[in-house]
């Protein structure tokens, strides 16, 4: 599955908790995150990422995939107050990224941890009550 159809599985899983799901076809405004998400409790911004092949070794560190304009967005929004986030993706799991200072930083692939029902967890605890 690539980054998209990722997404789409998030985004169908996050609708059923009640949670307003917009994936941002973003041709014109390059920047915008790739989702938005709309709860009773906050909205949320967030750039997906998936890794379709991770390195041979584990140590081996994954550039930063958000490009110059995509930090430059979401961290305008974080300084608004507003809540961002980067999520990263592979077949080995999943991390989110909540502090600018980690979006221009590699990773490395232990900090993949998550599992996709635990990023739509924790989406649907951001903006549910």
């Amino acid at each position: 599955m690539n980054e998209s159809g990722h997404t789409q599985a998030i985004n169908k899983k996050v609708r059923s908790h009640g949670v307003y799901a917009l994936k941002i076809q973003t041709l014109m405004n390059n920047g915008v995150p790739d989702c938005w998400y709309s709860g009773n409790k906050d909205d949320l911004w967030v750039e997906m990422k998936y890794i379709s092949k991770l390195p041979k070794r584990e140590s081996t560190e994954i550039k930063s995939m958000l490009s110059d304009l995509q930090t430059e967005w979401i961290g305008d929004r974080y300084t608004e107050g507003r809540t961002v986030c980067a999520i990263i993706g592979s077949e080995k799991g999943w991390c989110i990224q909540t502090d600018p200072n980690q979006w221009e930083n590699p990773i490395l692939q232990c900090e993949l941890t998550l599992t996709r029902n635990e990023v739509i967890e924790w989406i649907v605890k951001q903006t549910q009550d």
